[in-house]
């Protein structure tokens, strides 16, 4: 399982190869934009940069969750653009909620928060959150 996870954007890049040779084909020998096949490929070569090594540093937790001080910086999962970055105060925080790809902070008991995604498992986030929460033992965390 981890060659293919290893290989995927390999195999992501190569299939994206094919449909352009193939779009390229149908526009210059035969005069037609295929619009499906132009569309696979940019579906492909989008795949590709989404499973590739520079997306994954990029969108690592420990790049986009860190602490400096009594605030907490979150930014959520960038794919193209860089999205703004939250500073919460930590001493206001009352519950964080955890699931699979997504964190959500709500701020003094009122129900008013933020919600981030990231390209993570809830064990993994839980896991990094509660590592730079460790001296904030008010805060209660829930998982979905």
């Amino acid at each position: 399982m981890d060659l293919i996870k290893r290989h995927l954007p390999l195999l992501f890049c190569c299939i994206a190869g094919i449909f352009l040779g193939s779009f390229l084909k149908s526009l210059f020998v035969h005069g037609e934009f295929k619009v499906l096949t132009f569309t696979y490929c940019v579906l492909f070569f989008a795949l590709t940069y989404r499973y590739s090594s520079l997306f994954k540093k990029k969108n690592a937790l420990a790049r986009l969750i860190t602490t400096n001080g009594e605030s907490l910086t979150i930014q959520s999962q960038q794919f193209a653009s860089a999205t703004s970055a939250k500073n919460i105060d930590i001493n206001q925080i009352s519950t964080i909620t955890i699931g699979d790809n997504y964190l959500s902070v709500i701020i003094g008991n009122n129900g008013n928060g933020y919600d981030f995604y990231f390209s993570a498992s809830k064990s993994e986030i839980a896991e990094h959150i509660k590592g730079l929460m460790s001296g904030n033992s008010k805060v209660n965390y829930q998982y979905v």
